[in-house]
């Protein structure tokens, strides 16, 4: 799952346990390092 480079650059300073994004509708629950990255989908 692509993700703008902003997002990338913030997951990955590692200052978030988790990040939590939305608005394309596509799941998503994975690590990147040592943060989680989540979409939720279709709420």
């Amino acid at each position: 799952m692509a993700l703008t480079l902003h997002k990338e650059q913030l997951i990955k300073s590692g200052k978030y346990d988790v990040f939590i994004y939305g608005h394309n509708h596509r799941k998503d629950n994975r690590f990147i390092g040592t943060t989680r990255i989540i979409n939720p989908g279709i709420a």
